[in-house]
């Protein structure tokens, strides 16, 4: 028995965000120090004057502690380390379904493999020639080498080229959302939320004029549908009907926008919102993706969320678009790990991430 007090997490409700940990000795309730609760999006360490809430907490939708594959308690060196496990736990939580979600079984492997996007992995390869200065993602979990390479994407050069692979990446969620729509174009909702993110596209500064927009985004997105029967216009951009009476809130949009595969790609993945999750709630995410294609689906859907609480650009010229990419590495990097944790917990978060891909 660890007779060194440390921080042990009692009862956890794991998508909800919300855990007991109490201060004690390792399988030793009874000498219990303090006891705190914990919950998003504050993660504010709420003292409670005994362990019973905890206990009792059990009862209902906590899980019982949290232990390793050997059934071992997983201790932790301080509460911040708690916090940090909470609010990852909750974050890889958003990858799987909604309310009512998960029955059934998994979803099963596609006969033909993967249905990976040609065009994408095609443009990628011809733009490997100028991403020659980047020199991958491994260890940017940490956030002394996260700071690094961020500070490298705001090189003028650098942010071009990245900005030519968010173009490439962002037009294939264009095709693929498209191509899903054309055997059920009269679905307004659907129509009325591809519209919103392809001018959330334009916000964030993918094109360097309109007319390179509209040659390119308008025409994937919706010459498909012949006539275009009803036209709304939305900060200068024009679309198709119907417009939303409300826009989603900043990160909804990210969760309906589906994410176009590369070969090597896992086919669980659907939406875009599950390559963010799994960046932002798993330690090795990139020591094991790390080419710059890999980090760009996080990188979209970073910028998505900070441009939507923005007005347009008024020239989308290379200053405001770094300005704009920084803004996004900024909000990236509050929601990338801040912590390394024990490697049981990293090992049980990075399992519980891709097991929530198979709830859907």
């Amino acid at each position: 028995m660890e007779l060194t007090p440390r921080w042990h997490v009692e009862a956890w409700a794991v998508r909800d965000g919300m855990a007991f940990a109490s201060f004690r000795p390792t399988n030793d309730i009874r000498r219990t120090e303090r006891t705190v609760f914990i919950g998003v999006p504050g993660l504010e360490a709420v003292p409670l004057g005994r362990v019973s809430p905890a206990l009792w907490a059990t009862r209902v939708n906590f899980q019982d502690g949290f232990h390793n594959e050997d059934g071992d308690e997983i201790g932790f060196a301080s509460l911040a380390e708690v916090k940090e496990l909470v609010r990852r736990g909750y974050l890889a939580g958003g990858i799987g379904p909604g309310p009512g979600g998960g029955e059934g079984p998994p979803p099963e492997k596609p006969p033909d493999g993967p249905q990976a996007d040609p065009i994408v992995d095609g443009e990628f390869e011809r733009l490997r020639e100028i991403r020659g200065w980047f020199r991958g993602s491994k260890g940017i979990a940490e956030p002394e080498t996260r700071a690094q390479l961020f500070g490298t994407l705001l090189q003028p050069s650098a942010c071009e080229s990245t900005f030519e692979h968010l173009r490439v990446f962002g037009m294939a969620t264009i095709r693929l959302w498209a191509q899903r729509l054309r055997s059920a174009y009269r679905d307004d909702e659907a129509v009325a939320d591809l519209s919103e993110w392809v001018q959330l596209l334009w916000r964030a500064g993918l094109w360097s004029s309109f007319r390179d927009f509209e040659d390119d985004a308008l025409r994937y997105a919706f010459d498909w549908m012949g006539p275009r029967p009803v036209y709304w216009q939305y900060d200068g951009v024009y679309g198709v009907w119907p417009a939303h009476a409300e826009s989603l809130t900043r990160e909804q949009i990210i969760f309906r926008v589906p994410c176009p595969l590369r070969h090597d790609w896992d086919w669980r993945i659907q939406q875009l919102s599950d390559k963010l999750l799994l960046a932002v709630a798993t330690h090795d995410y990139f020591d094991v993706n790390d080419d710059l294609p890999e980090l760009v689906p996080v990188l979209l859907a970073a910028l998505a969320i900070v441009s939507q609480a923005r007005p347009p650009m008024a020239a989308p010229s290379p200053d405001a678009q770094r300005e704009r990419l920084r803004l996004a590495l900024d909000w990236l990097s509050e929601q990338m790990p801040q912590l390394m944790l024990p490697m049981s917990a990293e090992y049980s978060l990075r399992k519980f991430a891709w097991s929530e891909l198979e709830r859907r």
